[in-house]
């Protein structure tokens, strides 16, 4: 059914669109995917989904976005289902809010780059898990099944 005009209510659907771009260019560089979950009619869900190899500290992009932009954190973190951590910001007076969620780091690392077979000389590019700062030694060559592969330094 169509509502009347008495019956619409304004809402911050706008304001809250308006910030994405901006919001989006910081999570990005700090490794992180935003997205948007909701209707943003009365408040702004957002979901940061670690997308980099390195993604900052939550607490940390919160410092930024409070410091952009006039808005203020309430309270702590919230633990969410799923291992989210949720912050909430509000603008102005607290009338609109912006729910900031954030999808847990990863356990693990991954390598994503151009590797070389010291046995047969073959080259491809290698997805491959790492553990701490290190580069993957030893991937199997697709053309010769050893395990010889190494990380290279060329680029295209």
């Amino acid at each position: 059914m169509t509502k009347t005009v008495e019956e619409l209510k304004p809402n911050y659907a706008p304001a809250y669109a308006a910030l994405y771009p901006k919001l989006a260019e910081i999570f990005q560089t700090n490794g992180y995917a935003l997205a948007v979950h909701g209707s943003m009619g009365r408040d702004f869900d957002l979901v940061a989904i670690p997308w980099a190899g390195e993604v900052s500290d939550p607490a940390a992009i919160v410092d930024i976005i409070t410091t952009r932009f006039a808005l203020w954190k309430i309270g702590d973190p919230t633990p969410k289902p799923h291992g989210r951590v949720c912050y909430t910001l509000v603008i102005g007076h607290g009338e609109c809010a912006l729910d900031l969620s954030f999808m847990p780091k990863g356990q693990e690392r991954w390598f994503s780059g151009r590797v070389m077979c010291v046995k047969c000389s073959h080259r491809w590019i290698s997805v491959a898990p790492v553990t701490g700062d290190e580069q993957p030694n030893g991937l199997e060559c697709p053309a010769c099944h050893e395990m010889a592969g190494h990380p290279t330094k060329e680029t295209e």
